[in-house]
């Protein structure tokens, strides 16, 4: 039985497999960096009254609102060490209103989100709109001139 494949790469084939290999890296990269930028850089600024805040770690703690729960951790992705977490920490305090940056995606599938796996979005800037600032740990000090938000100095 005669096969009518002749054995050569003609530049039709070259062309077609070429096109082929490009948009499986287009449909790949998507589909993993769609999602990472999404969740990266989205970001929104949120009014809220912190109702309390639970240590999970010496660099993490979740803060609930009457908006939701968030989490102050660090993070590479916004340059935020343990400094900046102890920074926004002495804003976040029970019965303080906040404006609070925040950034993080919480699509929904089905029923689920992800805050059902204790995924909340991540806090980057905390300005408060009344109550009273914490001194952060370390040699910051902390002052609110006409509530207008913390200004910290030191080191």
């Amino acid at each position: 039985m005669a096969s009518s494949y002749s054995g050569k790469n003609t530049f039709g084939s070259k062309v077609k497999g070429l096109v082929r290999k490009t948009a499986l890296s287009l449909a790949f990269a998507a589909a993993v960096g769609g999602p990472a930028y999404h969740y990266y850089i989205s970001s929104e600024n949120v009014e809220a009254k912190v109702l309390s805040v639970e240590p999970v770690s010496s660099y993490s703690e979740n803060v609930i609102t009457d908006k939701g729960t968030f989490v102050n951790q660090t993070t590479w992705a916004y340059g935020k060490g343990e400094k900046e977490v102890a920074n926004i920490a002495s804003v976040l305090q029970p019965g303080n209103t906040v404006e609070i940056t925040v950034y993080g995606a919480t699509p929904k599938v089905g029923n689920l989100t992800l805050e059902d796996f204790n995924i909340h979005k991540n806090i980057t800037k905390a300005k408060l709109i009344s109550g009273t600032v914490a001194a952060p740990s370390g040699d910051n000090t902390v002052t609110t001139p006409n509530n207008t938000g913390p200004t910290t100095t030191g080191r």
